[in-house]
């Protein structure tokens, strides 16, 4: 049996990670990096991370799920690329850009990603940038759902099970099939 590691880093990471650890389909071991405990997978703070980082690299595939430009998931990040397991086809960071207004924000995650290229990370990146095309067509709490379930759904490709029931935040992924045709169609800005 394939032994698979889905890590999610930071807040958003945390909740993507909660949501899809709560399906029960998926075999894969469930690692946090955020404060606080979680109840339904492991979690380690960055100190801890430091010294896992090789154990939780040496799966056969290992997916890093989380956003860019706060403290916890951006730190995570930076912790997990200095290992050369991060650079391996078996290790993907699917990754979430905060908005250009977040200057600061943008431009520490800007580096890093580019930093991961360079040391040749496989990197899936999601950029918050690309929600504002929607506004009037969807509310924003509807809008910053639709990142984190594509990172889910590309969870679920990877399992194989059937998208029907992915959830989160309270939303269906069917239920954001227009918001998510609409993203995908309009030109951006």
């Amino acid at each position: 049996m394939m032994d698979v590691r889905v890590i999610g880093v930071g807040t958003l990471g945390r909740r993507m990670v909660v949501s899809l650890a709560k399906e029960r389909k998926l075999k894969a071991q469930f690692v946090v990096v955020d404060d606080g405990d979680c109840d339904c997978c492991m979690t380690l703070t960055l100190d801890e991370l430091k010294e896992a980082v090789p154990e939780i690299l040496s799966a056969d595939r290992v997916f890093i799920l989380g956003a860019l430009g706060g403290r916890t998931g951006t730190r995570a990040v930076e912790i997990l690329i200095e290992h050369p397991a991060a650079a391996s086809p078996r290790v993907e960071f699917y990754l979430v850009l905060p908005f250009a207004a977040e200057s600061l924000r943008r431009r520490r995650a800007e580096r890093l990603v580019a930093r991961m290229k360079e040391l040749g990370a496989s990197v899936h990146l999601f950029d918050n940038e690309h929600l504002l095309r929607l506004n009037g067509h969807t509310t924003l709490r509807r809008a910053i759902t639709i990142f984190p379930m594509r990172i889910q759904e590309a969870m679920y490709n990877f399992f194989r099970l059937s998208k029907e029931t992915l959830e989160y935040e309270g939303f269906r992924l069917k239920d954001l099939d227009r918001e998510i045709r609409l993203l995908e169609a309009v030109p951006a800005r």
